[in-house]
């Protein structure tokens, strides 16, 4: 009997963390995301065989659960159309979206078979496969990026910085420090000024996230803030000080870092979580084909859509023509966020 309920209640609380052991596969079903969430304005939807969490806004209900749309409780039997008729009679709303599925998690097949769904392609997740613990990684940047990528290695390593693991108060004042002097802050895109610096702030400070900088005399000059989930790395956010620029710390922290995080650990690939870029390309060698949906179809299933779209199609014509991603934002810096409400 599917119902909706507060995350703060046992019972819901109890069961999440069951199945997120037992079938998670991806940084949005994770308790610490859902517990960093539940400050904002989601709606938990339990439909029996499987959880979902959505923000609603108007008529419009959007999932939180990036990737796969709901979080299954059991190995088989999950019913989509019983999870979205619950959700959109439960939230009193006329539309479902569920953005950014990846297409190959077995859950997205079961809820592209719904009736009536409106279905978007959206640019692949870049990934890196780990069968090999990295030892490819350099060399496929070398080839893809010739003396661009051994210029910028060098200048980091005669440049003095140094690169380290940092946790607790230290990390965030790491990462808000680099947010503030990055681009992003200039274009409204900081965690600050997209308000998320709480929800960021809970999932390191509760050691959910790993934070690895590159510093000089213990200053913090770019960051990288991974999560690992069912042996996938999971590279949620980077960033850089526009001041150190010049030093490539942020290229560092991927091209050569990665592998000296990463190389005992017990993991299958490595996922750059976001559309493809000029960096992220450099370093893949594979990548997870995503797709949003909308349920059902109708004006604001095709608006939603149709704004994602907008948006990809300007950010591909960027990419193509070698502009790097703050294109994007000195173009639409007010445009409609396309991510999860994270």
């Amino acid at each position: 009997m599917s119902e909706c309920q507060p995350y703060s209640e046992a019972s819901l609380h109890d069961r999440w963390i069951a199945a997120f052991s037992q079938h998670g596969t991806v940084p949005h079903q994770c308790p610490a995301f859902i517990a960093a969430a539940t400050s904002g304005s989601l709606v938990f939807i339990d439909a029996g065989h499987s959880l979902s969490a959505f923000a609603v806004e108007g008529a419009l209900g959007t999932c939180f659960l990036q990737g796969t749309g709901l979080l299954p409780t059991r190995c088989e039997g999950v019913d989509p159309l019983e999870l979205v008729s619950a959700a959109r009679s439960h939230l009193g709303i006329d539309t479902l979206y569920m953005p950014l599925l990846y297409d190959d998690i077995p859950y997205t097949a079961e809820l592209l078979r719904l009736d009536d769904a409106v279905v978007l392609r959206r640019r692949p997740s870049p990934t890196i496969c780990w069968d090999r613990r990295g030892a490819d990684l350099w060399g496929r940047c070398e080839l893809r990026l010739g003396s661009r990528a051994r210029r910028r290695r060098k200048r980091f390593e005669e440049s003095g910085l140094s690169v380290r693991t940092v946790t607790g108060d230290e990390a965030m004042r790491a990462v808000d420090r680099v947010e503030l002097s990055s681009w992003k802050a200039r274009m409204g895109q900081d965690m600050r000024s997209r308000g998320q610096w709480a929800f960021y702030q809970h999932l390191i400070l509760g050691g959910a996230a790993s934070v690895r900088v590159a510093s000089r005399d213990r200053e913090a000059l770019a960051y990288r803030l991974d999560m690992i989930v069912d042996r996938t790395v999971f590279c949620l956010k980077w960033s850089f000080d526009e001041r150190s620029r010049r030093f490539s710390p942020g290229f560092y922290l991927l091209a050569v870092d990665l592998v000296s995080s990463y190389s005992d650990a017990a993991i299958d690939r490595i996922d750059l979580f976001g559309a493809p870029d000029a960096l992220k390309d450099s370093l893949a060698d594979g990548s997870r084909e995503r797709l949003d949906l909308a349920w059902p179809s109708g004006p604001m299933a095709s608006t939603v859509l149709a704004e994602r779209a907008e948006h990809d199609r300007r950010t591909l014509t960027n990419y193509e023509c070698g502009k790097s991603i703050r294109s994007n934002y000195r173009i639409a810096r007010t445009s409609p966020q396309t991510e999860a409400p994270t």
